[in-house]
């Protein structure tokens, strides 16, 4: 391991420590019971941090270049989940961000509002499509991993991401992999992933971050009836998600939505239902 990775790691035996974030040589930000405090940089060449950064990437077999300036994924067996960016995206230098997982910490019981809790326990048993909404940081993804513990242990669940996150909690779990900047050079869509789940006949689909590109396919799919579809989607709103989700492709059907809010503990906010 490099050293500034050791470093790194070394902030984590602080169990209060969630996040730490490598700015270029400016700084290190660092989040502990949701307070942020900075630190120096491990760093005083950009260039020598660059190059750091690229190699973390490329043992990851991911491509880190100025043309594929941003990659991400998990470390240390679902540990962590780093993300890195370089110019020219990022004017700061490169950025490097490593956030610790709490997946075998967190439970249902772990998030405030204990009624909406059931309610969505409720729904994703009888099948509805639920999309987990919040912004950055509110739990999203531990929320729907713990809610797939507890409803979807002994199915066949089959879960798609670009950046791996979700870990594999049950042996009837099976996860593929959307991967645009992999140092072979392949490349599956989203599209493509969806039809390979389709053919393997699950009991669930899983998206583990809707995104603008990912909409459409995953639209597609909702409107075909598999039910038991869960994903998470940055917005705070309900507004928010009908801003950013593509106009119907087939016949109408009711999607569940969760409003997850930042906090120590995390908390559901608010529910609501959307025709899509």
């Amino acid at each position: 391991m490099q050293p500034w990775l050791e470093s790194l790691c070394a902030l984590f035996t602080d169990p209060t420590v969630d996040e730490v974030t490598v700015v270029g040589t400016q700084s290190l930000c660092l989040l502990a019971k949701g307070t942020l405090s900075v630190q120096a940089s491990p760093f005083q060449s950009g260039a020598h941090w660059m190059e750091a950064v690229q190699i973390f990437c490329l043992a990851q077999q991911l491509r880190l270049t100025p043309r594929t300036p941003s990659a991400g994924g998990t470390w240390k067996e679902g540990a962590f989940r780093w993300h890195a960016i370089l110019p020219p995206v990022s004017a700061c230098g490169a950025i490097f961000s490593l956030r610790r997982h709490r997946f075998e910490s967190l439970h249902l019981e772990s998030f405030t509002g204990g009624a909406e809790v059931s309610q969505v326990v409720e729904w994703a048993q009888e099948g509805r499509p639920l999309l987990i909404c919040g912004p950055t940081g509110s739990g999203k993804t531990s929320f729907m991993t713990a809610l797939l513990r507890q409803v979807a242990y002994a199915e066949k669940v089959l879960i798609v991401e670009d950046l791996l996150e979700l870990p594999l909690l049950s042996p009837t779990w099976i996860k593929l992999a959307v991967q645009a900047h992999h140092v072979t050079g392949g490349q599956v869509s989203f599209h493509g992933a969806f039809t390979e789940c389709l053919r393997l006949h699950p009991d669930r689909i899983v998206v583990g971050e809707i995104r603008d590109p990912t909409a459409c396919p995953f639209l597609q799919i909702l409107h075909a009836g598999h039910s038991g579809f869960m994903a998470t989607f940055h917005a705070q709103t309900l507004e928010g998600v009908q801003a950013r989700l593509p106009p119907a492709c087939g016949p109408p059907t009711e999607l569940g939505l969760v409003f997850l809010e930042r906090g120590v503990p995390p908390r559901v906010r608010a529910m609501g239902t959307l025709r899509v």
